[in-house]
């Protein structure tokens, strides 16, 4: 969905955004190499990479290309020429370079092969990468976003040793484009705990909380459900003018999240109002093309504040009823009052309730304690978590054995989209503790990394 736009060599983009995040992103290859088993983006490989630009930063007024360099042939004189770590930050320039319009491609090709020369090793011109198609970029990141590409060397580098760091079965888990929600959660949490971490050690690094390349990665990695708005601030407009198109529930679910503090539930919010945008204009939309950019340009005075966003709730509110039960002070100030608690009241009463909820497949959950009575010798089934056996306990009866165990998603199901195709291996069983006990995690375990942590 939100990888279309008007751009004629969009396509090509994405086909090499693609390739490096199946080789490099979710495998440890090498981008510009042919060799299908060479492998460059290793854990120890960034960690390398880590240690002689970022951990040994170059504080001077040289320009980020020459500080580069003095730092990644720091070994020269004892004939230890890294070049692994030369062509993975020629590389990682690249894909810092990917997204942006506002620098030629001759002048991106030509900064890469730069850096790929200060290796022993020749780079194949003729490489689909380093097509000038490709490097034309898709979003105008601003003037600053030169300025700004340690930062984002920074950025990446610290959060690609914590993602590799994570085994292969819990990167597989976000292969999927279902799991792009999830995954960015993951991410944006993560990077919020590292910069915490990277301000608070003596001399600081320069970072961004919200860097630009957060967005564009994001894209790159699942463009079908983020947009190549590169802009935090345009983000954040397009929901003030385009709230009240979505659901009210939705809209008030935003609110309740955290309105503009949450870089992700932005996204899903302008993910719904993507959905709705292209049902009233019966076509492709994009947010940088007419008719859709002139609307929310056009509120360029107005700062995207929590006022703002109260008077688009407000509108909603009031077009649904001349007299709401909520209000937009409600769904903003409405907060437990402790005078007010109390210890008894009456339960029962029956109310109707309509709303959607994602649906379970009965059938798949048999299918998965069919696949683990079939995988255990003496046909029993017991927790992945912490190995609970429920015939070991002869307090159960039979036929309540099966009951204790719960199905888990993996990937939880509020961060698929609609209708999305699971299979067995998506699931896990786990005992009613368990399964609570995980989903109280934050971001979310896997279970290989849930067991490790009570076991």
């Amino acid at each position: 969905m939100a990888r279309w736009n008007d751009l004629e060599w969009t396509p090509k983009v994405l086909e090499a955004a693609e390739l490096w995040r199946d080789k490099c992103f979710y495998g440890d290859g090498a981008l510009f190499s042919d060799d299908p088993n060479e492998k460059l983006w290793t854990l120890d490989n960034i960690q390398q990479l880590e240690k002689l630009t970022i951990a040994n930063a170059d504080l001077s007024e040289r320009t980020f290309e020459e500080k580069l360099k003095i730092q990644l042939l720091a070994d020269t004189a004892s004939n230890n020429k890294p070049d692994n770590v030369i062509q993975l930050a020629a590389e990682l320039t690249w894909l810092i370079y990917l997204i942006s319009t506002g620098i030629k491609p001759d002048t991106k090709i030509a900064k890469i092969k730069n850096i790929f020369d200060w290796s022993s090793r020749i780079i194949n011109d003729k490489h689909q990468c380093l097509d000038e198609a490709v490097l034309k970029g898709i979003a105008n990141p601003g003037q600053r976003f030169s300025e700004n590409i340690f930062k984002y060397w920074i950025y990446l580098v610290t959060m690609l040793i914590e993602w590799k760091s994570r085994t292969p079965d819990q990167r597989k888990n976000y292969l999927h484009s279902y799991s792009a929600w999830g995954f960015a959660r993951w991410w944006d949490e993560t990077w919020t705990k590292k910069y915490s971490e990277l301000r608070n050690v003596p001399n600081p690094p320069s970072v961004q909380l919200r860097p630009q390349i957060r967005h564009a990665l994001l894209f790159f990695l699942y463009p079908d459900y983020f947009e190549r708005v590169v802009s935090w601030e345009d983000k954040k407009k397009i929901c003030l003018e385009f709230i009240h198109k979505i659901d009210k529930e939705t809209a008030e679910e935003f609110m309740q999240k955290g309105d503009f503090d949450s870089q992700i539930d932005t996204d899903q919010t302008i993910f719904a109002i993507r959905k709705k945008l292209i049902k009233d204009y019966d076509k492709k939309i994009d947010f940088y093309l007419d008719p859709i950019e002139p609307l929310w340009r056009k509120s360029n005075g107005i700062k995207p504040t929590r006022k703002a966003l109260r008077s688009a709730i407000d509108e909603i509110t009031n077009s649904i009823s001349q007299s709401p039960t909520s209000s937009a002070d409600e769904i903003f100030d409405a907060l437990v009052d402790k005078d007010d608690l109390i210890t008894k009241a009456k339960e029962g009463n029956p109310k109707l309730v309509t709303h959607y909820v994602k649906e379970r497949c009965a059938s798949l959950r048999n299918a998965k304690i069919q696949q683990l009575r079939s995988e255990s010798k003496a046909g029993n089934l017991s927790c992945e978590a912490c190995g609970t056996d429920a015939k070991q306990n002869p307090k159960y009866p039979e036929e309540y054995c099966e009951r204790i165990f719960e199905v888990h998603h993996k990937i939880p199901l509020a961060d698929i989209d609609i209708e999305t195709e699971m299979s067995v291996d998506d699931l896990a069983l786990l005992c009613a503790n368990c399964h609570r006990a995980i989903h109280a995690t934050n971001p979310l375990l896997s279970v290989e990394e849930f067991k490790n942590s009570i076991t």
